[in-house]
């Protein structure tokens, strides 16, 4: 005889699973509706997004959207509504399947401002071509040693070259691609109040890397005039593009320019301002190639005997064992399995009297590294009135870069002055000066000069710490310690003898006189210098 209480039972579970479902299904997972101006003029192309996600769609040319959210909206949600010349609505989410919005337009972004050729103020919508503003606050965020590394991502069409090559990591700007088979023939102008720098990458040794060969000196990057600006003192950068864009500047702007704007002493607030901010930043090798531990020094190569076993053998110079096979770079000797051998010994400085341990030296190339740092502080006073501003800072930069004994310092200063004569006439100055100094900058490329160098040809087999005292006992600034391989030189000697010091110093700087003779005419007159000079001091050790 069936139960009556299971039939009971399993009716009650239908009964919750059909409210579960007719529930879930009631729950709100779109929402539609239309977007219109204050005259209800329906506006196509209004981006719609809910707040938080990535989740978005946008109007179409009746003014009308659909939002599917992909979950079930709840009350708090916030959908945000923007679109090109109007004030961003954001609504929330009360229940509603149809959400009808009034954009307001904003008078701010239709006549923002922007700096053209020559530091002519224009508004952005009478422009007949493309510009692209960033401000100061985009630049200062996370800031790198070379401030143009935060125009990546931000400005449509522009890249960056640059060459890894040290703490200054000289930068060249492109702006939408090659138009030249010349390689120094692509990059933007780049032009400071009104004055064209140069962003020309200054280096010394051969041209190219990889031929520098065991001869000849790597290539040193000692920075170029873009790193020297300080972030701190820039204003606003306008992107122009193109060559009706930066007609006025002639052949030198034909792929474009950067029109860089440092601040004024103009405040909202009558009186004196005085600003202080520090800034630390920290770095460290980005990513490593992998690394093998499982065999040693050693080529496999006819004159490596066998031993009686059988087994390929190692020895440092002629021993008991063999013939020497430490003089290779290659790394296809015997497997780390536990053996013993004759190895270098570096109380001695030469081959051992005993046998030691053939094991792997894990950290034998990145712990050559470390981790790198850069620490700077600004501090600025500005103030004026109605006749007059001004606006002075000073910056100061500490980098002790990721290689042992390698960094540089710098030294910033920046003055803005503004004068009106009259009502018609009004005098401008700005100057921007730099001093940047290094003890030794980073030789770079395939050259035995180089860490990178280094780091291809260390063996597993090898210390790292063998290396430490550089020079060989009673041989000191005569021979060097590297009793591998004579294709790299002592790692410790390349850190600390063999530097690459600079001393440079520049200035660029104008002034200008501006006479208004109505409100469509006037007259400017000015005058522009960039001056620099620089000092290198390279030193290479006899050995």
């Amino acid at each position: 005889m069936l139960n009556p209480k299971f039939f009971i039972s399993r009716a009650l579970m239908a009964i919750c699973l059909v409210f579960l479902l007719s529930s879930s299904f009631a729950q709100q997972t779109s929402v539609s509706g239309t977007v219109t101006d204050e005259t209800n003029v329906p506006l196509p192309g209004v981006s719609v997004k809910l707040k938080g996600t990535t989740i978005g769609t946008t109007t179409d040319i009746n003014g009308k959207y659909n939002l599917n959210a992909g979950r079930p909206l709840k009350k708090g949600d916030l959908l945000e509504f923007t679109y090109l010349g109007f004030s961003t609505a954001t609504i929330s989410y009360a229940g509603n399947n149809s959400v009808n919005v009034k954009l307001t337009e904003d008078s701010q972004a239709l006549k923002e401002v922007v700096v053209t050729a020559l530091g002519i103020k224009r508004e952005e919508k009478a422009l007949g071509y493309a510009t692209q503003n960033i401000s100061s606050n985009q630049l200062n965020d996370a800031r790198s040693n070379n401030w143009a590394g935060a125009l990546s991502g931000k400005v449509a069409g522009l890249t960056l070259i640059s060459g890894g090559s040290g703490p200054l990591n000289s930068t060249r700007i492109t702006l939408r691609g090659n138009t030249s088979l010349n390689p120094d023939g692509n990059f933007a102008l780049v032009v400071l109040d009104g004055v064209p720098m140069n962003s020309g990458m200054t280096s010394a040794g051969v041209n190219n890397a990889y031929g520098a060969g065991s001869g000849n000196d790597a290539p040193i990057d000692f920075g170029n005039g873009i790193a020297d600006i300080n972030p701190d003192d820039i204003e606003s950068i306008n992107v122009l593009k193109g060559a009706s864009a930066t007609a006025l500047y002639g052949s030198r702007a034909a792929n474009g320019a950067l029109i860089i704007t440092t601040k004024t002493g103009a405040r909202k607030d009558k009186g004196v301002g005085i600003s202080f901010n520090s800034n630390v930043s920290f770095n460290d090798v980005l990513k490593w190639p992998d690394f093998q531990h499982e065999y040693g020094q050693g080529t496999m190569g006819p004159n490596e005997n066998f031993l009686p076993a059988g087994q390929k053998h190692y020895s440092y110079g002629i021993s008991a064992d063999g013939a020497a096979t430490h003089g290779t770079s290659s790394a296809f000797g015997p497997k780390f399995n536990g053996q013993m051998y004759f190895q270098y010994d570096p109380a001695i400085q030469g081959a051992g009297t005993e046998r030691t341990l053939w094991r792997p030296y894990e950290n034998n190339v990145k712990g050559f590294f470390r981790t790198g740092s850069t620490i700077t502080n600004n501090i600025a006073i500005e103030g004026g009135n109605e006749k007059a501003s001004a606006r002075a800072s000073i910056t100061h930069s500490k980098n002790e870069w990721i290689m042992p004994n390698t960094g540089y310092e710098r030294l910033t200063a920046a003055i803005s002055l503004n004068y009106n004569v009259s009502e018609r006439l009004k005098l401008n100055s700005k100057v921007n000066f730099t001093n940047k100094a290094s003890d030794n900058l980073p030789a770079t490329g395939y050259n035995n000069q180089t860490i990178s160098y280094f780091m291809i040809f260390q063996n597993p087999n090898v210390d790292l710490n063998w290396y430490q005292d550089r020079w060989k006992k009673g041989a000191e600034q005569v021979d060097q310690i590297h009793p591998f391989s004579s294709f790299i030189d002592n790692p410790f000697l390349i850190a600390y003898e063999m530097t690459n010091a600079v001393d440079s110093y520049s200035t660029v700087g104008n002034i200008s006189a501006t006479y208004d003779f109505s409100k469509n005419l006037n007259v400017m007159v000015r005058s522009s210098l960039d001056m620099s000079t620089e000092e290198r001091d390279t030193r290479r050790p006899y050995s």
